[in-house]
């Protein structure tokens, strides 16, 4: 390797590790064999979610720790990247707990091949998702009037009065990440609790969709939980007409969209240390379609062009 190579290498090393050592989210290599999946490297952050420490967590494998009743599932998955017929996959997944509970994660797979094509090991982005899936149970049994959001992934529902203020939020477990309590939201506009992230022009065309009395989707702010982390959220809302068809309000769901916009920056952080190695990278999705590559994958597909158009009029 040339002595630029080495150094692009080694930046590109050290990206990685830095990424992966991150504290957002859950992060770990293990082995692609189904059924001694071992873990081969866990950063902090998935040590905590479990609650062993890396030396526990190492001598351990992913079925391990699955759910009895949902291991097969482990392994259906483990055996499709084995053989290639998965490249990468997400799912909701729950684990179990050193002190024996369970949680609720996201979890993120691709495989990493060694120089031959072959599945070497897996690559895990792990997502403590456990509040809103708790969120979510308590959200189903919400009454029926929020059946137009039975679809949408969501933290909480909201209601407002034809005034814009709010008259509601539930479950107020989940609300209060925002920083803000139930009691002290209602009788509140959106721009009284709105605090942080929005630009006027953003602000300008909420409006403008309120006054029109339209739907709205994915109207996104932030503001600072009680322990005073600054969090992103998302709202989406519709209108609502009584039976003569006069507007009494907006009705709609939200969410903490947090550890979707982290994971966005990590994703962004993995592409740049791609972009640094000189060796040719390409990662497909779960349906084989081509989702990231590098530029010696862009200088190996101009070649071929190259080459074609060479032979064409030769």
């Amino acid at each position: 390797m040339k002595l630029g190579d080495q150094a692009k290498h080694s930046a590109a090393v050290n990206l990685f590790n830095t990424v992966f050592e991150q504290d957002a989210m859950g992060m770990a290599l293990r082995a692609v064999d189904p059924y001694n999946s071992r873990w081969l490297r866990v950063n902090q952050k998935f040590c905590d979610m479990l609650g062993y420490t890396r030396e526990e967590l190492l001598q351990l494998t992913s079925v391990e720790i699955s759910l009895p009743e949902e291991r097969h599932l482990a392994i259906k998955y483990n055996e499709q990247l084995l053989r290639g017929d998965l490249r990468s996959y997400s799912r909701d997944k729950r684990y179990l707990r050193k002190d024996g509970t369970t949680i609720w994660t996201q979890i993120w797979l691709s495989a990493v091949h060694d120089p031959d094509g072959n599945p070497a090991q897996i690559i895990s982005t792990i997502q403590d998702i456990t509040e809103r899936k708790r969120a979510e149970e308590a959200l189903r049994d919400s009454e029926e009037r929020f059946k137009d959001f039975a679809d949408a992934a969501s933290d909480w529902y909201w209601e407002q009065d034809a005034d814009l203020r709010f008259t509601s939020a539930s479950p107020p477990e989940a609300f209060k990440k925002t920083g803000v309590t139930v009691d002290e939201l209602v009788g509140k506009t959106r721009r009284d609790i709105v605090s942080l992230g929005v630009t006027e022009e953003q602000w300008r065309r909420h409006d403008a969709d309120q006054a029109a009395r339209r739907p709205f989707r994915d109207f996104t702010f932030q503001r600072r939980d009680p322990s005073g982390e600054l969090r992103d959220f998302s709202l989406d809302g519709k209108p609502v007409f009584n039976a003569e068809g006069r507007f009494t309000g907006y009705r709609g769901v939200g969410r903490d969209i947090t550890e979707r916009k982290r994971a966005e920056v990590t994703l962004h952080r993995l592409g740049m240390a791609v972009e640094a190695v000189s060796e040719m990278i390409i990662l497909y999705d779960a349906e084989d379609r081509l989702i990231l590559f590098n530029e010696a994958f862009r200088e190996m597909n101009r070649e071929v062009e190259k080459s074609i158009t060479l032979g064409m009029t030769a």
